[in-house]
């Protein structure tokens, strides 16, 4: 099947507006809705979009990515996040906070463990997803 100008010309527009809103959903998941899974399901189905309106004789690099090893890697730093935890004698997965103000540009930041397991969650979910869409790719 003949794949139409519209469809590649509506994927290479929305890609840059999806990376944003994964950003935005990865980083603000633990405060509001959002979080790596949704963040993860979300980017890899814009990389499976770009996938589908690609040619079938070429394809776009990030399909050359070790999906498996960012797959392990987001599973690795999950438990990591985990059981740093249970290093400081706390239970299982639990989340410490701290701040950093930055007084010369007048910037507060905050960081989450929590937000370190999104991340993990994130890779996690994107590696598992595009690894079975390259497996069936495969097969066909």
């Amino acid at each position: 099947m003949e794949k139409g100008p519209l469809l590649k010309t509506v994927t290479t527009l929305m890609l840059p507006f999806v990376v944003v809103l994964v950003i935005f959903l990865l980083f603000n998941g633990h405060n509001r809705a959002g979080g790596g899974f949704i963040a993860g399901v979300l980017a890899s189905g814009a990389i499976s979009l770009q996938f589908i309106a690609s040619q079938k004789n070429s394809h776009p690099r990030i399909f050359d990515l070790p999906y498996r090893w960012i797959l392990v890697s987001g599973l690795a730093l999950s438990i990591g996040v985990g059981l740093a935890s249970l290093l400081f004698g706390s239970p299982f997965l639990t989340s410490f906070h701290s701040s950093i103000d930055i007084n010369h540009i007048g910037v507060h930041l905050e960081f989450s463990l929590a937000q370190v397991f999104d991340v993990g969650i994130f890779l996690l979910v994107v590696g598992g997803i595009m690894t079975a869409v390259l497996a069936i790719k495969r097969e066909n």
